[in-house]
Formats: structure tokens, sequence, C-alpha cells
């Protein structure tokens, strides 16, 4: 196993970090549900706080540090519209698989993204970190990303049942389609075989 403490520190992950913060800022001008938008953000402080930490230590690549700010733009793009409403979604009929007619398609594809996106970067702090093989941290990598799939679902489905319907509504972006969960957890794990390549490569490097 490769000591973390001696890898090179590379500026790109917090350089990533910084120009999704921007977008972020930029995307909470004038939001028309802030409320919302700002629950859908929760998670964005902490994720760019650990980019910027990873890349100063050495910890994650800049390709790997890629992918996770090309996931979090789509999602500063689509919490703004809270996903149902992001103009131009009802076009991305690739990722519908059935619903509703003129569902937005846009949490579908943010949902496979997250899958092709966010594996490598797994991938690769699990053959650092906890020494694996590239083929095992690129199966830890896809198992990972499942669980946190299938808990988000939870989550989600944990505020419809607390919340006040037409908030927990407008904050989940069901659409009316009563297999939106199980249709987002696919999607996810679709992208994150896609990604297995890349994560094996990343993984490799980082072994």
């Amino acid at each position: 196993m490769s000591n973390p403490a001696r890898r090179r520190p590379t500026p790109w992950p917090g350089r990533f970090a910084g120009a999704v913060a921007a977008v972020t800022a930029l995307s909470a001008v004038a939001p028309p549900h802030p409320w919302e938008q700002f629950l859908q953000h929760l998670g964005t402080p902490l994720a760019l706080a650990a980019l910027w930490v990873g890349g100063r230590r050495g910890w994650i690549s800049g390709p790997a540090a890629a992918g996770v700010a090309i996931f979090f733009l789509l999602h500063a793009v689509a919490a703004r519209f809270l996903y149902s409403t992001v103009p131009g979604g009802e076009r991305l009929t690739l990722f519908s698989l059935g619903g509703p007619d003129g569902r937005n398609h846009f949490d579908r594809l943010v949902h496979f993204a997250s899958g092709l996106l966010l594996v490598p970067v797994a991938a690769e702090i699990a053959a650092r970190f906890g020494g694996m093989k590239p083929a095992w941290a690129s199966g830890f990598g896809v198992c990972l990303l499942l669980a946190i799939a299938a808990a988000y679902e939870v989550f989600e489905w944990s505020l419809t049942a607390l919340l006040e319907p037409a908030f927990a509504d407008r904050y989940n972006g069901l659409q009316g389609d009563q297999w939106d969960a199980q249709k987002d957890m696919f999607l996810a794990g679709l992208g994150a075989l896609l990604a297995l390549p890349i994560a094996w490569r990343l993984a490799r490097r980082a072994a």
C-alpha cells in the first residue's frame, strides 16, 4: 500500500471546488424556491471542502476531482429549478424510463451522472487508503454509490412522510411517477457500471 502522505499536492481539486462554489453562489441569486434550494445544498460545502483538502494533501487526483466537480455543477443547475423545472429537461427522453407525459427528466440525468462521475473517486480513495487492488476498489466504488443512492431515496421518502405534502413534492420531484425512486437508483447503477474502466484505471494509479 502506498503512503498517502507522500503524494504530491495538486491544485486542480481546489480550483474545481472554487469553480463549483462560484456557480453555486450565482445559482442562489433571487432563487424561486429559496428554502428548498438551501436544503438541496446541505452537502455541497462538505464536498467542496473535501475536494480542496484532498488536493492540498495529494489524496485526490485531478481526473477524479473533475468528475466530482462536474456532478456538483449539474446539481447546482438542477437545485435552482428543484430538478423538476429545469429548462429543456423534458427533452432528455433518453433518461425517461417511462412515466407521465411531459415529465422533466433532468433529475434522471443527474442520478445517472452520480454513478458515472462519483464511482471513480470512490475507487481511487479505496485503493489509496484501503489498500484494495484495482478490481476490488472499483467494485467497492459501485457498491458504495448504490448504497448512497438507496439511502438518499429513503431520506426523500422520510420527507414525504413527515413534511407538508406540497413542500415534500417540490423537494422530491416525483412528478407523479410512483416508480421514481427505483428508476433513479437504476440509472445511478447503470452510470456506475459504465464508469468501471475509468475507476479501475484511477485505482491502479493510486495503489
